[in-house]
């Protein structure tokens, strides 16, 4: 079996892991903010574009995998934060099982 050596050349992007946090605000609402967990290095590759109907305009949607060493707390609840732009994560995947590196399946969503 193959060895696929990590680089940190490959990992040429800086990227921030976002979590969300939920208050309580008056009148019944909540408000939403998004807080740094951590700063990443990753590889960025580009899926296709898709489009999604909202309010009444279609606007498109981007694709991106994100490669990056693996981190445990890393999950769906979070997004990424890549030079101002912004990617919710769909999924994320442990490539190979061994802790090593992680795929970051995201959605890039207007603002």
């Amino acid at each position: 079996m193959a060895t696929v050596r990590q680089r940190a050349g490959d990992y040429r992007y800086v990227v921030t892991v976002e979590s969300k946090t939920e208050t309580a605000a008056t009148g019944g609402g909540a408000t939403i903010t998004w807080e740094t967990e951590a700063t990443i290095r990753a590889a960025v590759d580009f899926g296709p574009v898709g489009e999604a109907q909202r309010t009444g305009m279609v606007q498109a949607r981007q694709a991106a995998l994100f490669r990056s060493r693996y981190r445990s707390d890393v999950d769906t609840t979070m997004r990424l934060n890549w030079g101002g732009r912004i990617f919710y994560i769909t999924d994320v995947l442990d490539t190979g099982g061994r802790n090593r590196e992680m795929v970051i399946h995201t959605t890039e969503r207007p603002a």
